[in-house]
């Protein structure tokens, strides 16, 4: 069981099948509390290599993420908001720096 499932976000994936790109990375070092903002530039080429990849309506860009995820979209939302349309977060857990 991953948490993508218990929250009906794979059944989701799965049923994408309207164009829908759905990507759920593993972030570095298995987590997301990574210092001097890797986490971020991780974001960054990740959606480089999509955007580069993939036919991609950058108009409808989401993020969500659950515990130390949620923690990761509050700070998508603070600082790529230019980048995603709308983030969502479920039972996130508060990241400071």
């Amino acid at each position: 069981g991953y948490n993508w499932s218990y929250y009906g976000l794979r059944k989701l994936a799965d049923q994408a099948s309207n164009g829908t790109i759905f990507v759920a990375p593993q972030g570095n070092g298995n987590g997301w509390a990574n210092p001097g903002g890797q986490d971020l530039t991780f974001i960054d080429d990740l959606v480089r290599l999509l955007d580069n990849s993939l036919c991609v309506d950058t108009s409808q860009r989401f993020a969500g993420g659950f515990s130390y995820g949620g923690g990761m979209s509050y700070a998508i939302a603070c600082a790529r908001a230019n980048v995603f349309r709308a983030v969502v977060v479920y039972s996130g857990g508060v990241l400071s720096g």
